[in-house]
């Protein structure tokens, strides 16, 4: 029964988002602020705008220790103008974990500019 199946919660793993020098694009950062090692993480990643869409980009990181984090992805000016949605899923041990986080530009504007943990950089903190 879909009662018994045992869906664990995604904590201490974030989406940090850091604007460049120029304001113009972004990097994505995957944060991992857990005490235990996360492993084959699938980052999925899309824009979306009206008819508008991005390219669908995926990208597989083996592992990534506890405290650490991992630049995979530049944003541009005219993807992060759309609904973006950011999907990841990782292991630890043998439970999988999900994460989706939707933003935009616009979305970001609402959200406090901080110092993102194990990066030690001004930017946003997502999840």
């Amino acid at each position: 029964m879909k009662k018994d199946i045992y869906i664990p919660k995604s904590e201490n793993v974030h989406l940090g988002i850091i604007p460049n020098n120029d304001q113009s694009s972004y990097d994505l950062y995957l944060i991992n602020s857990k005490n235990e090692r996360i492993r084959n993480i699938l980052i999925t990643t899309m824009g979306v705008m009206g008819d508008r869409k991005s390219s669908t980009l995926r990208y597989f990181i083996e592992g990534l220790d506890e405290f650490t984090c991992q630049k995979f992805e530049t944003m541009l000016p005219d993807v992060l103008e759309m609904n973006n949605d950011v999907f990841i899923t990782y292991y630890i041990g043998a439970d999988i974990f999900d994460l989706q986080i939707f933003f935009s530009k616009s979305s970001l504007d609402e959200i406090n500019v901080v110092a993102l943990p194990i990066i030690n950089e001004s930017g946003y903190l997502l999840q």
